[in-house]
């Protein structure tokens, strides 16, 4: 496949999608794809859109059976369920082989957090792809999913088409959350962060192509360092180095911010703080 690769991975609530887009005013030849993560019911005109840039079996029939979908092919993989890498690798591959052929443009951006899961495919599959990996201070990260809301509650969509979240059995972190059906949302969310970043980081520590950022370094504060060094490092490949821009009041705009409905952290209980802890600790003290 003659096309250059970067992909943008993280535990959601980070901008993905905009990210992915804004990286494309600053990279004018790159294209940026982001893979709706379910059926968007409640705009049929998006859903047709989505249906056809990504084929209805892809979009619809596959994902209801359980056999598409970046997210299925990544719990399975997460979850240990893989019984053939090689056929694995190959479904992998048929996601998206055909519909990066049929793009025009030379670097191809993917902006889909639940790429989080296959990223060892990735690199298999694309040895010079670039990978980043955001990550957000979880005790932001777990009061802006409880702001937004459709996960582990009654509106998450995931449940909702027969689709399965990870747990800590498929995991095999069964010991550590013995009591998870019990669990709240907010209790939830903080293992959540905890196995999605962990993912990440054990990834990307070890894997040169692949670099990793704070959300708070990169959309917050006045210090753009962060944010110029991610646009260099996208625009870099072995086969060429794109021409790229950076404009400043684009990293300003706000991305997915909404009136709060769940306690800011500085609020919570005790017993909420020490549970955050000891889902995130010590990846929470490297990046909170």
């Amino acid at each position: 496949m003659d096309k250059d690769l970067a992909y943008i991975v993280s535990g959601g609530r980070t901008g993905t999608k905009y990210f992915g887009e804004m990286l494309c005013d600053f990279i004018p030849e790159a294209y940026s794809v982001h893979e709706p993560d379910l059926l968007d019911v409640e705009d049929p005109r998006k859903l047709l859109g989505q249906i056809r840039t990504f084929g209805l079996w892809h979009m619809v029939f596959g994902r209801l059976m359980g056999k598409t979908g970046i997210r299925t092919l990544a719990t399975r993989h997460l979850a240990g369920k893989v019984s053939d890498e090689i056929q694995f690798l190959e479904r992998v591959r048929a996601q998206r082989a055909s519909y990066y052929d049929s793009l025009e443009s030379p670097l191809i951006i993917e902006s889909y957090s639940q790429w989080y899961g296959l990223l060892p495919q990735i690199r298999e599959l694309y040895p010079d792809a670039r990978i980043v990996g955001i990550i957000r201070d979880p005790r932001d990260w777990v009061v802006s999913w409880l702001n937004h809301g459709r996960r582990h509650d009654g509106r998450d969509r995931v449940t909702l088409f027969g689709q399965k979240r990870l747990t800590p059995v498929m995991v095999g972190e069964a010991d550590l959350v013995p009591d998870w059906e019990a669990l709240t949302p907010f209790e939830r969310l903080c293992w959540d962060w905890r196995i999605v970043n962990n993912t990440i980081v054990d990834f990307c520590d070890q894997d040169e192509a692949s670099r990793i950022y704070r959300f708070e370094d990169l959309f917050l504060g006045e210090d753009d360092t962060a944010m110029r060094d991610l646009i260099n490092f996208v625009a870099q490949h072995p086969s060429r180095t794109y021409e790229h821009t950076y404009d400043a009041q684009l990293r300003r705009q706000k991305v997915n911010t909404r009136a709060s409905r769940a306690e800011r952290w500085p609020q919570w209980t005790p017993e909420q703080v020490q549970h955050l802890e000891k889902m995130c600790q010590p990846l929470m003290s490297r990046f909170g």
